[in-house]
């Protein structure tokens, strides 16, 4: 932090990211996978598994709607 030369600065960085990187032996990632899956006709409804501080899937689908002619048109 008293490397005021941004040149150096950058060198001085770079060497020491190489030395972090060199002791790390694994690098946690988020093994956690999320997906929303619905059907295209189905409206005002965009992935939302709740609203605000509750769990419940229920409240946003209160107010999702079926859109009876698409769902005709793709066959269904």
């Amino acid at each position: 932090m008293r490397e005021i030369d941004p040149a150096k600065r950058a060198s001085m960085m770079k060497d020491l990211g190489v030395y972090i990187l060199g002791q790390v032996y694994s690098i946690p990632g988020n093994t956690r996978v999320n997906a929303n899956y619905w059907w295209p006709w189905i409206k005002n409804y965009y992935g939302e598994a709740n609203v605000g501080d509750h769990s419940d899937f229920e409240t946003p689908l209160a107010y999702a709607w079926i859109d009876e002619a698409l769902k005709k048109k793709m066959g269904y």
